[in-house]
Order: C-alpha cells, then sequence, then structure tokens
C-alpha cells in the first residue's frame, strides 16, 4: 500500500513538474502571440470571421488550462476581485439605463475580453521569458520589414504596398496611416521596449543614444504619435533609472532634436502627416459655433482629433448630477455623439465610437462609480510595480513593468474599454509580479531550497 502511494506521488510530482517547465511556458508563449500579434494586425485586421466566435473558442480550449493553473490565478486574487466588481458595476449601469436604441455587443465584448485576458496574463506571468520571447520576435519580424519595405518603395508614407510585406489587408474606408501603420506602431514600441530592458545593463553609454534615436525615427515613419511618444517616455524613465539622469536628459535631448528634424525636413512621414491630413479631411462639424452645449463641442474651430472626443466626454460627464455620479449609461457615448455628428456614425448602438480615453469613457458612461472602479483595478499594480522596479529589478521585471505601464498609457491616449484586451492581459501579468509565490518541491522530492519566490522573473526552478 505505501509502495502504491509512493509511486502515485511520485507521478504526480512528475507530472506537477512537467506541467510547470513544458506546458507552463507553452501556454505563456500562446498568450502572448494571442495578445500582441492579435494586437498588430493579424486577427484584429484579418479575423478568423467578422465575428467573435474565435475568441469563445480560444476561452474554452484554454479553459482547462487556467484550471490547471488556479493556484497562480488565485494569486492575483485582489486585482481578479477589483475586475470582476468593475464588471458588475458595467453590467449593472448597461441593464439599468439602458433604452431600446442600444444593444448588448459592446456588453458582451467588454466581458468576452476582459475577465479572460486577465486571466491569461495571471498565468502567462509566471513564465515572464515567454512573454519577452514572443516580443523580441515581434519586434524583430516587424523591424525587418520596415527596413524591407523602405529600401524597396522608397517612403513608408507614400507606399501603400507596405502592407503586403506585412500581409495587412486594407480596412475599407479608413485611412491609410490607420489601416497600415498605426497599430504597428503599439507594437513596435512594445518590443523595443522590452529589448531596450533587457539589454540595458550591457550596452555602453553610446548604444543607449544610437538604440533611442534608431527606435525614435522609426516610429516617427510609423505614424502613431501616441506609440511615439510613450516609448519615449518610458525609455527615459527606465534609462535614468538603470543608468543616469544625465545620460537619460542627453538622449532625451537627442530624440527630441531627431523628431524635430524629421518634423521639419521630412513633413510627409506618416506621424507629422497625420494633422494635416486629419485637417483636410475632417467630419466632425457641429451643429453651432460656440461652446456652450453639450452637443456644441464639434463647431469648426475643434476639428476632428482627440480634442472633439474629450471635450464630448467631459461636458457629458459633468452634465448634471445623475451624470456625475453614474454617468450616461455604458455604450452610450456613440449614440449621443451621433445626435451632434448624424452623418458621421451610422451604427451608433454597438458603442463602435469611444472617447479613446478609458478614464474618461468611464466618467461619461459610468459616472464616478465607474472611474473609481476602474482605477481599482489598473492602480495598484501599477503603484506596486513602479515602486518595486524603482528599488531592484532584474530585466524581466523591468520589462514586465514597463509593458504595463506602456498598455495603461495607451488606454489613456487611444483606448476603450471593451477593446483593452491587451491592457487587461497586463495587468494578469502585472498583478502576479513581486507577490510572494507557493512553495514548490523539485521533480525529485528534493527539499524546497527556493522557498519563496518573489517575482515571475524568480521562477526558473522546478517545482
Amino acid at each position: 500500500m505505501n509502495l502504491e502511494l509512493a509511486i502515485v506521488a511520485d507521478v504526480r510530482r512528475k507530472i506537477k513538474a512537467l506541467a510547470y517547465q513544458v506546458m507552463g511556458p507553452a501556454f505563456a508563449a500562446f498568450a502572448s502571440v494571442l495578445v500582441f500579434f492579435n494586437y498588430l494586425f493579424f486577427l484584429k485586421w484579418f479575423p478568423l470571421t467578422e465575428g467573435r466566435w474565435w475568441v469563445c473558442l480560444i476561452i474554452i480550449v484554454t479553459f482547462p488550462f487556467a484550471i490547471f493553473f488556479i493556484q497562480y490565478i488565485l494569486r492575483a486574487r485582489f486585482s481578479f476581485g477589483a475586475l470582476i466588481l468593475f464588471c458588475a458595476v458595467i453590467f449593472v449601469n448597461f441593464y439599468v439605463s439602458r433604452n431600446e436604441s442600444y444593444n448588448s455587443t459592446y456588453l458582451y465584448g467588454f466581458l468576452l475580453l476582459s475577465v479572460p485576458f486577465f486571466v491569461l496574463g495571471a498565468v502567462a506571468g509566471h513564465w515572464p521569458k515567454a512573454i519577452i520571447l514572443v516580443l523580441y520576435v515581434a519586434v524583430g519580424s516587424f523591424s525587418v520589414a520596415i527596413l524591407v519595405g523602405y529600401f524597396h518603395y522608397g517612403n513608408l508614407w507614400d507606399a501603400l504596398g507596405f502592407r503586403d510585406i506585412l500581409y495587412i489587408p486594407r480596412k475599407a474606408g479608413r485611412p491609410p496611416f490607420q489601416t497600415d501603420y498605426q497599430l504597428v506602431a503599439y507594437g513596435l514600441a512594445f518590443g523595443a521596449i522590452v529589448a531596450w530592458a533587457a539589454l540595458s545593463k550591457k550596452m555602453p553609454g553610446w548604444a543607449h543614444h544610437l538604440f533611442g534615436a534608431v527606435i525614435a525615427v522609426a516610429l516617427t515613419q510609423i505614424g502613431s504619435r501616441g506609440a511615439l511618444l510613450l516609448f519615449v517616455l518610458c525609455y527615459l524613465l527606465l534609462l535614468a533609472k538603470t543608468q543616469t539622469i544625465r545620460m537619460a536628459i542627453s538622449v532625451g535631448l537627442l530624440i527630441i532634436a531627431l523628431m524635430y528634424v524629421v518634423a521639419v525636413e521630412l513633413p510627409n512621414s506618416a506621424t507629422f502627416a497625420r494633422a494635416e491630413y486629419t485637417e483636410e479631411f475632417s467630419v466632425l462639424v457641429g451643429k453651432c459655433e460656440e461652446e456652450k452645449e453639450t452637443n456644441c463641442v464639434g463647431h469648426r474651430g475643434l476639428s476632428w482629433g482627440r480634442g472633439t472626443l474629450y471635450t464630448y466626454a467631459v461636458l457629458g460627464w459633468f452634465e448634471s448630477p445623475s451624470t456625475v455620479l453614474f454617468g450616461h449609461g455604458f455604450g452610450s457615448y456613440s449614440m449621443n455623439l451621433a445626435d451632434v455628428y448624424p452623418n458621421w456614425i451610422f451604427k451608433p448602438a454597438d458603442g463602435g465610437v469611444y472617447p479613446h480615453n478609458i478614464v474618461l469613457e468611464a466618467g461619461y458612461e459610468l459616472g464616478i462609480i465607474g472611474v473609481i472602479s476602474l482605477v481599482a483595478v489598473i492602480g495598484p499594480p501599477l503603484f506596486r510595480l513602479l515602486l518595486a522596479s524603482w528599488r531592484q529589478a532584474t530585466a524581466f521585471e523591468t520589462a514586465v513593468a514597463v509593458l504595463y505601464i506602456m498598455a495603461c498609457g495607451l488606454a489613456m491616449i487611444s483606448g476603450a474599454i471593451a477593446y483593452e484586451y491587451q491592457l487587461y492581459f497586463l495587468l494578469g501579468t502585472a498583478s502576479v509580479s513581486g507577490i510572494p509565490q507557493a512553495r514548490f518541491r523539485k521533480p525529485n522530492g528534493a527539499p524546497e531550497e527556493e522557498a519563496i519566490l518573489q517575482s515571475p522573473n524568480h521562477l526558473t526552478a522546478g517545482p
């Protein structure tokens, strides 16, 4: 009997070791490919279908893995609980404030993407090397594609054929900078941050200057001002941490000078040409010329841009005491904005237009209750990661922290609550960073030498 129990225990240890050493990294790599390559168009602009059934399929396939690694998910229980509470606030708000013109597309999209991708991130966060590896592949492949595209076409902005190299189909009715470049810039910035974080302590000073300059110039050609500015800020912040403040200042001045040269000498580069493009083809023209009411924020002085969307969200949020507390209802921003721009938004009931800032969106649609719930979700991991990474961190810890910071930044300038699956994934990853982990025995039953694993990058020993 004792022999049988010993055999069973040995088999269980071997299965656990196999799961930890093989299934875990494979799961993390799979989840990272799904999130980061999905964000880089492969499923976003070239989906398996027009619907979201592929998301449901992925959830079903990965559910057994999530159950197997349930102990890892429970280590992020505070953030997980905050996210569930936020989901409950949205769900109740939607059904209390909805009217006949609402549909549930935006709500179900949020529920399908937020919790499942958080779970993926919480599990994958225990094997950050797999996440980093995927991003290395991403930044490497897209960097090569950028070089090939530039030498083949001569100019990335004018060469719409650049999308053929990246296998990015043209989205009908969308401007070329948005279809071909913008989200690629986000992926390039994500990958570049990781590459720099991993190599920062090994590069000499001149290499930091060269790396920052090359990435900054590349991002000016890819078409996302948000990705460019966030990359520069994150890059300089981490440079000040790992090197010296003096070096960070010198690199920052160099990057600013290069960006100025590109803006002046190459005004048709993708990033800087967007301002002229949107001014020329502006479609957001409001009903009046003064900003005295919510429905007047689109007058000609503002034109199409973040200013219009942000201003409308702020004025609508503070329209009355009830909207300050409870908002207008989840998914209502599109429909209310359609009253101001009726010839622009054709299907407003699906939540397809949003303020491009998740805090303002929460305020407008959910009120102060929603804003507090949202801050409770994304705030604690961000604060804890900033403290931990600033005091003492390895390259992997630094990379995890910066990826989450980058995702939060993008959500503040281009994000929507229902679509930010890369933020929810990195929220899960960040939530398990720095949390004392459970004890694991080695497969051979040896003593637990590495008793407490302080953060994901320390998970290098077998169970």
